[in-house]
């Protein structure tokens, strides 16, 4: 949703968020453990010199998350499956 809006992504650097968020690409990733380890974060960020680059590569991101384009993929996978619904 913050992609979607073109905020800049801070995510815990965990499996789950790892899946979309590629660390200074499209948002960034750390150790969120500590609110010190936060706040480091937070003024990292605001000195990239990629933010700009980062918040584009996030909409992109986003629009390819789109739930229509989602649900499409879904229906493709069960209709090239066989799979049949009750």
């Amino acid at each position: 949703e913050a992609m979607a809006c073109g905020s800049i992504v801070l995510a815990s650097d965990i499996k789950g968020f790892r899946e979309y968020v590629v660390n200074e690409h499209n948002g960034f990733l750390a150790d969120l453990s500590s609110p010190e380890l936060i706040i480091n974060n937070i003024k990292k960020i605001a000195k990239s010199q990629q933010i700009i680059n980062v918040r584009k590569n996030a909409l992109k991101t986003a629009k390819k998350l789109d739930i229509d384009l989602i649900a499409n993929m879904y229906i493709d996978i069960y209709k090239n499956n066989n799979i049949k619904s009750d």
